[in-house]
């Protein structure tokens, strides 16, 4: 940095190192000196660079503060969406995320919030169509409890003893009665053992059972019992659980006859009324408490097993009650008026 006007010049002096200028001042023909030590020539800029380094050391705390105040939620909430995947994946589909905003990550939170529902309406579903199974199988085994009830209470030696006399009287008294009465017992016997794998069938079918049923029994009583059966034909076409009224049914001849004035009246109808199937048995005669009236062995074991058929095959959509009113004993069932099909009538 020398020329030969002015100049720069560092040296090493022993008082250390010392940094000079000088000038030529052409007019007085005189050369300026100016000589001072390098590190007070120095110290401004030192100083300068301490305070910058101060100022960038606080500008970058105060960046990184910044900077975490701003991503730490936004982590959190990602950490949030992450801890909800892993419930999902362990199968805890009850757990939501709080969404307060609706940036990027609060679209995540809802989608996944989303699919947690939808997983858990899919669990409830299958728990609802493992339930709905298991009382499925739950009816298929009471009605093969009901079949061998109904084998063991109404066809019985006793029953098809009575059965034989009757034939036995009608071979003498009246000859061609006898040949309705065996086609009427065939008819119901076949239509008790017959095992099917539907537990539902036609209306239609099971009023013909039980009119065999009555046949047979309208000629061991004779004038002691009257029978009348109205059905509308919308209800015939009605499916119902099989030996749905035979209960009922039973129960009006075995117990009528002990608390009713003869001739015993049994009435059973059936109409459909606000897309319901309603069912009625009624008999003459007054309610008897089981154990109470002259047959101490009343259990009613029947109807019991037919109150939980139906609420195993129609829960909550059914209404079943038995009393009496005005001298009457009152069997009602209400089911849905339903078809093979599964449609409404």
């Amino acid at each position: 940095m020398l020329t030969k006007d002015h100049g720069i010049v560092k040296y090493q002096a022993r008082r250390g190192i010392r940094m000079a200028a000088y000038r030529r001042l052409h007019e007085a023909g005189l050369v300026l000196v100016v000589e001072m030590p390098l590190r007070e020539v120095l110290a401004p800029i030192t100083a300068i660079q301490r305070v910058t380094f101060l100022v960038a050391g606080i500008l970058l705390v105060l960046v990184w503060c910044a900077v975490y105040l701003i991503a730490n939620p936004l982590a959190r909430r990602i950490e949030d969406c992450q801890n909800l995947t892993r419930n999902l994946e362990a199968g805890h589909f009850d757990r939501r995320l709080p969404v307060a905003s609706r940036d990027e990550i609060g679209s995540l939170a809802r989608g996944l919030n989303s699919l947690a529902e939808t997983l858990e309406q899919n669990r409830h579903d299958l728990e609802q169509a493992e339930q709905d199974r298991r009382r499925m199988e739950e009816a298929e085994r009471l009605l093969v409890e009901s079949r061998l009830q109904t084998l063991r209470y109404q066809i019985n030696p006793h029953f098809l003893f009575n059965v034989v006399n009757s034939i036995d009287a009608l071979a003498h008294e009246a000859p061609e009665r006898v040949h309705q009465l065996v086609r009427e017992l065939a008819r119901y016997l076949r239509f008790s053992l017959q095992w099917r794998e539907e537990s539902v069938v036609p209306l239609q079918l099971e009023l013909e059972a039980i009119e065999s049923y009555l046949q047979v029994e309208k000629v061991r009583f004779e004038d002691n019992l009257e029978v009348q059966v109205g059905a509308s034909s919308e209800a015939r076409t009605c499916d119902v659980p099989i030996l749905l009224l035979q209960p009922l049914v039973e129960n009006a001849i075995k117990y009528g006859m002990e608390t009713s004035a003869r001739p015993l009246r049994l009435k059973i109808s059936a109409v459909v009324a606000n897309d319901e199937l309603h069912l009625e048995v009624a008999n003459s005669g007054k309610w008897v408490e089981p154990g109470t009236g002259p047959s101490k062995k009343q259990t009613r074991l029947g109807l019991e097993n037919l109150r939980k058929r139906l609420e195993l095959l129609y829960p909550e959509r059914h209404t079943f009650n038995v009393g009496e009113v005005d001298n009457w004993i009152v069997g009602r069932i209400h089911l849905p008026a339903e078809n093979a099909e599964g449609r409404r009538i």
